[in-house]
């Protein structure tokens, strides 16, 4: 055995230990708050009740293991139209009628895609790399258009960007300028300002030869993996009803979105499972976390939005978008986000000025 290799085998028994204690917890976890889930008879859960007996360790020695979240993914924890009305209202709020005129285009699309050459018109249009040729092509491209507004509201930053694609200050703004159309606008006529809009997003730099409606970000981002997380662990059940908000009205389906996790990945969901696993909404015996959250962010609806103690601290940036107060510093942060950044170091100071001070050891040869 090579020098040091005996501490080197202990270190590794003892991280398998750390991980299988770990695990263990986690498990117990489940079984705790699954008890108290289905005994209380709430109607998410399909599965047998657990048996008491299973249930053998302490629950003040649980709690300190409990990880933590942010979006609540029960269906019961946050209503599923309420990410799609912060993505309207980010659009309401940057031009006239421009959300009014997202929620009029998809009637143009459908209209001017009933026949073969308002098919060939649209995708010359919108230069796609495909044309589109059927009815589940047009039903692609609405898709692939939603998520594009979507992928707006969350990156609508005071500054050129380029995390999910490259973009100038502000592009909502700059997107509205091509769709603040009033109520006599044509179909064709309004589809063309939806071209060029969707080419502020797709095209800022005018590098782009075709728009491909396969993708809407980077290809870098690693989309397919939080897809897997969300049909595995964290299920977000999203619901439009084209009133509230600027999209095709379409209900929350939780069978359907099961099916897409299984034909993809094999796997099927558990819709009260981040709840059971991570205590949904009750997390008051936690402490030392900052929810930050923006007011352009969709992700806002499912945030924590108030103080729940004096140590689980939710601050609201009115002004950011997605992690807008996790970004670099820019000259161009509007106020809200410097006063976010201030308060949340003033917090880490003083937790960590709080913290048990262990001392350290010297290492055993």
């Amino acid at each position: 055995m090579k020098p040091g290799g005996r501490n080197e085998v202990l270190d590794r028994a003892a991280a398998v230990c750390i991980l299988t204690l770990c695990f263990g917890c986690l498990h117990v976890i489940a079984l705790k708050s699954q008890l108290f889930t289905r005994l209380g008879g709430l109607p998410s859960s399909t599965e047998f009740p657990i048996n008491y007996k299973t249930l053998y360790f302490d629950q003040k020695f649980l709690e300190p293991w409990q990880p933590q979240h942010q979006y609540g993914s029960s269906p019961d924890m946050v209503p599923c139209g309420d990410f799609y009305k912060i993505v309207t209202q980010d659009f309401a709020r940057s031009g006239h009628n421009c959300d009014a005129n997202i929620r009029k285009s998809w009637k143009a699309i459908n209209n001017v895609t009933s026949t073969a050459s308002g098919l060939q018109w649209l995708s010359e249009e919108f230069s796609l790399c495909a044309p589109l040729k059927s009815a589940m092509d047009v039903a692609i491209f609405k898709n692939w258009l939603q998520e594009t507004w979507v992928n707006l509201a969350m990156v609508d930053y005071p500054y050129e960007a380029n995390f999910l694609q490259p973009l100038p200050p502000w592009p909502i703004q700059v997107v509205c300028k091509y769709l603040g159309f009033d109520s006599t606008v044509s179909d064709y006529q309004l589809l063309h300002g939806v071209s060029q809009a969707a080419k502020v997003y797709y095209n800022y730099t005018g590098s782009s030869s075709c728009l491909n409606i396969s993708q809407t970000a980077t290809g870098s981002l690693g989309l397919l993996g939080w897809f897997y997380q969300a049909c595995t662990e964290m299920v977000m059940p999203m619901c439009t009803d084209g009133v509230q908000d600027m999209f095709e009205p379409e209900e929350w389906n939780f069978q359907a979105f099961s099916d897409e996790c299984n034909a993809i990945f094999g796997v099927r969901p558990r819709a009260d499972w981040a709840g059971i696993v991570y205590g949904g909404k009750d997390i008051i015996a936690h402490s030392n976390i900052i929810f930050s959250n923006g007011g352009l962010d969709p992700w806002s609806a499912g945030g924590v939005t108030y103080n729940i103690t004096d140590s689980l601290i939710s601050i609201m940036i009115p002004d950011g978008a997605h992690h807008l107060d996790l970004r670099y510093s820019n000259d161009n942060d509007p106020p809200s986000v410097r006063a976010a950044r201030a308060v949340e170091v003033k917090y880490f100071r003083e937790w960590i000025n709080h913290a048990p001070k262990t001392p350290r050891t010297a290492p055993t040869p």
